[in-house]
């Protein structure tokens, strides 16, 4: 970024992948990602993932952290950390919203995917739910998280679009468009207004009838003249 290999790009934020301990309905552990803020020193993320255990879907992993030299011993393919203990930790050590946003993820692998049926799959998408702050996931998905009968006092989730991207070139493939300023701050207003600043869109979308939109206005009194300037006042159009 700072190197000039990603162009037209204003803001980079840490955002860290966690397989949970839990399956979902296929067989694959549910992704859970945490956004930080960028005023988050690297060095405090560090810290908390050198205090966050890991649990192996194969082996003894006690004593082992989210650490380099353990994640290797383990293998990453294979680390995973229990929902509750991730929890705990980042709100022992960080102020939820504030410092970081909860993603979850509502399709493809590492997925949600609640079963139809109810039982522990469709108690733990709840469970999953409640924790997080916005989903990853595809147009599909916004009528389900925005609405409000997913279960009980459930509020609007704003559903976001990336590329998923593993390399510099595979950046760009899908979109999201946020009505906000490019910083932490505005990302997490989508949080507040997930209906009207989240778009799973390439650019801004144009959802106003024009008849139904003032563009710009001119003040007169009832003689016809105005003690105003003549001159059009033109308006913002996001207003």
């Amino acid at each position: 970024w700072r190197k000039g290999r990603l162009k037209n790009i204003r803001l980079i934020l840490p955002n860290i992948e966690f397989r949970i301990s839990q399956p979902n309905r296929e067989g694959d552990f549910i992704n859970i990602h945490v956004i930080f803020s960028d005023y988050i020193p690297p060095e405090k993320i560090k810290e908390f993932l050198s205090r966050l255990p890991l649990v192996s879907s194969d082996q003894d992993s006690r004593d082992l952290h989210c650490t380099p030299d353990d994640l290797g011993t383990i293998g990453y393919d294979k680390a995973l950390v229990e929902l509750k203990r991730l929890r705990e930790n980042l709100e022992g050590e960080f102020v939820p919203v504030r410092d970081y946003l909860i993603i979850g993820v509502a399709r493809g692998h590492g997925s949600l995917r609640p079963g139809s049926a109810g039982g522990r799959g469709e108690e733990l998408a709840i469970e999953i739910d409640k924790f997080s702050d916005a989903f990853y996931g595809s147009e599909e998905d916004t009528g389900f998280y925005l609405g409000t009968s997913r279960y009980p006092d459930a509020q609007p989730k704003p559903v976001i679009s990336g590329s998923d991207a593993h390399d510099l070139e595979s950046l760009g493939s899908r979109w999201t468009w946020i009505k906000a300023d490019p910083t932490f701050e505005g990302l997490k207003q989508i949080t507040f207004e997930p209906e009207d600043r989240a778009k799973i869109k390439e650019t801004k979308p144009d959802e106003k009838r024009s008849y139904f939109v003032l563009d710009k206005v001119r003040f007169i009194d009832n003689t016809g003249e105005t003690n105003f300037p003549s001159d059009y006042i033109e308006l913002n159009p996001g207003l």
